[in-house]
């Protein structure tokens, strides 16, 4: 949890115009529990173009026991560029940007393993958008498809072409 280099490299990207995304895995408790100082964190987020946490994460930000409104407090204090995103388990992922609240479903599925669901997400997520310039809604949707696919196999990892989750999507 090295905030220092993450402020660093984060400095870099913004000074040739590379987006900053910012992956909150952690929620600010465990980020203390490891010596990590709120201060840190903090300047990280606000380097941040797009911000992306759990449920946890954004209640912990924000005391708002309602992690909608948590989320859209941390739009509103940090302003990134693209906006801040909520994984938020069984009720899907949110978007929320200076315009919009975006909402992708969960898929329900027999789920074996979730290591790695998180990481998916977010790998499908940066290629949906940022890579294959879609919008956010079909960014978040097809996001959502890849965790979804991972959780229902074994191991940290998956690997499935745009073609294998969009046959996905369409079973839901």
């Amino acid at each position: 949890f090295p905030c220092r280099a993450t402020i660093r490299m984060a400095e870099l990207a913004k000074e040739r115009y590379i987006p900053v995304v910012i992956c909150m895995q952690c929620p600010p408790d465990f980020m203390a529990s490891v010596g990590v100082p709120q201060s840190e964190w903090q300047r990280a987020l606000e380097l941040a173009d797009l911000i992306i946490s759990g449920r946890d994460g954004y209640y912990q930000m924000t005391g708002e026991n309602d992690y909608i409104n948590g989320v859209k407090k941390t739009y509103e204090k940090y302003l990134p560029q693209y906006g801040c995103i909520c994984t938020a388990g069984s009720d899907g992922s949110l978007w929320v940007t200076a315009d919009d609240v975006i909402r992708a479903k969960a898929y329900s599925v027999q789920a074996v393993d979730s290591t790695g669901a998180g990481d998916a997400f977010l790998g499908a997520l940066l290629y949906s958008y940022f890579q294959m310039a879609e919008s956010k809604q079909a960014s978040i949707d097809f996001a959502c498809a890849v965790g979804a696919m991972k959780c229902t196999l074994w191991g940290p990892r998956i690997k499935v072409s745009p073609d294998e989750v969009k046959v996905f999507m369409a079973k839901y």
